[in-house]
C-alpha cells in the first residue's frame, strides 16, 4: 500500500512541475525574411493610431547623395495592435520586422530582423524616431532626421492606407 501511495505522490509532483513549465512557454519570434504579420508581443498598445497595412506612396531619403523612390506594388508597412512592425520595400530589397514605440508625435521601432540589399542583420536596432508629421485614416506621413558619424540623414516616407 505504501508503495502505491508513493508512486500515485512522484506520479502527482511530476505532472504538477510539468504543468508548471508549460505557463512558462514564449512567443516565438519569426525570423524568416518573408512579410508575415505574426505578432511577436502579447501586450495590446494602448495607442491603435497606426494600426493596420499602408502601402508606400514615395521613399524620400537624403544622405550623402538625395534619392525619391516611389513606392511598387507590393511596398508596404503594417502596423498591429502588439506593436510589431512589418516593412517591405522593394527600395535596396529592403524587410524588417520590430517592435514599434508611439510617445506623442513621434514613432521609433526596434529591429528585430531586417535584410537590405542582401545583407541579413538579426541584431536589435533601434531606429532614429520618426516624427508623425501627418496622419488621417487614409494617409501617413513619417519623417525622420539623424545625425551620423557620416553626416546628417534625413528620410521621409508617404503612405497610404491600404483597404
Amino acid at each position: 500500500m505504501k508503495n502505491k501511495a508513493l508512486l500515485f505522490t512522484a506520479s502527482l509532483l511530476v505532472g504538477i512541475f510539468s504543468a508548471c513549465k508549460q505557463n512558462n512557454i514564449n512567443p516565438q519570434k519569426k525570423t524568416s525574411p518573408a512579410l508575415s504579420p505574426l505578432d511577436t508581443s502579447t501586450t495590446l498598445i494602448t495607442n491603435t493610431s497606426l494600426l493596420g497595412t499602408w502601402n508606400v506612396i514615395t521613399d524620400t531619403v537624403s544622405f550623402r547623395v538625395d534619392t525619391m523612390y516611389h513606392g511598387k506594388d507590393g511596398d508596404q508597412y503594417i502596423f498591429t495592435k502588439y506593436g510589431n512592425v512589418y516593412a517591405k520595400s522593394a527600395f535596396n530589397q529592403f524587410i524588417d520586422t520590430g517592435v514599434y514605440k508611439l510617445s506623442q508625435d513621434t514613432m521609433r521601432w526596434l529591429t528585430l530582423y531586417v535584410t537590405q540589399a542582401g545583407s541579413v542583420i538579426r541584431t536589435p536596432v533601434t531606429t532614429a524616431p520618426y516624427v508623425i508629421s501627418n496622419l488621417t485614416t487614409t494617409s501617413l506621413v513619417l519623417t525622420q532626421y539623424d545625425e551620423t558619424p557620416d553626416g546628417p540623414r534625413y528620410e521621409q516616407i508617404t503612405f497610404k492606407k491600404a483597404h
